[in-house]
């Protein structure tokens, strides 16, 4: 599981069976919301954290925003589940993907995201798909925002 004390130390237990920000109080929701779409080829032990995702947290969180990063590759990511974390204090949904299957699985939870939040919250794509084709990713109407190359500091 992914922790974040409050002296700003990432750590991860040995499980890692849920790549989620526990950082905050039990009330309180995201500024930011970071997406990891399953690829297809996860399974079990062979899943690593999601590095591109908490490279963009890091910073974020040392600014004093509170982060939450969902893993549908270790866990089911459901409306309701995306719902509880949306409010007036949620800047973003960013979305991390690269380019092969993990596109369906993005595509889908960007237009859950669209719809729940009547395109009211901007999407943002990072990753190897956008920064390799950038113009074929923001022809699609659930990206609103895109990341080329590293995104920690450009996300920020």
């Amino acid at each position: 599981m992914l922790e974040h004390d409050f002296e700003g130390e990432l750590k991860i237990d040995e499980g890692c069976d849920r790549l989620i920000g526990d950082h905050m109080k039990n009330n309180e929701r995201p500024n930011v919301l970071l997406l990891y779409p399953k690829t297809g080829y996860d399974f079990g032990s062979t899943v690593a954290p999601p590095h591109s995702l908490l490279t963009v947290a890091a910073p974020v969180l040392k600014e004093g925003y509170n982060v939450k990063i969902l893993d549908q590759r270790v866990q089911d990511i459901t409306e309701e589940d995306l719902n509880s974390l949306f409010s007036d204090d949620l800047i973003c949904v960013g979305i991390s993907t690269m380019t092969g299957t993990q596109i369906r699985h993005a595509l889908r939870l960007a237009q859950t995201v669209r719809k729940l939040t009547d395109g009211k919250v901007p999407i943002v794509w990072g990753g190897p798909h956008p920064t390799i084709m950038p113009d074929q990713t923001l022809e699609n109407d659930n990206v609103d925002i895109i990341v080329i190359g590293e995104g920690d500091v450009t996300f920020l």
